[in-house]
């Protein structure tokens, strides 16, 4: 199981950094903003299973509240 998962836990920090970037700008009513939500993305890790499961299901939840902002064309909520 775990096997399975590292890749998909490991894809994730690219996906953030090249498309939180390019969403941010097309949303960001100021283009200073526009990297804010990658910087909010940074979080620590506290030993492998709670670190990976906390990530796991941080970056779900992230996700979806930031498919909810791109629909509704928040940037607030992206």
């Amino acid at each position: 199981m775990l096997t399975a998962a590292q890749p998909l836990g490991g894809a994730n920090s690219p996906i953030i950094v090249s498309l939180g970037g390019l969403v941010g700008q097309h949303l960001a009513s100021e283009p200073a903003g526009a990297t804010l939500p990658v910087s909010l993305a940074v979080m620590r890790r506290f030993g492998r299973r709670t670190g990976y499961v906390a990530g796991a299901t941080l970056g779900v939840v992230a996700g979806l509240i930031a498919t909810i902002g791109i629909v509704q064309t928040s940037f607030l909520v992206f």
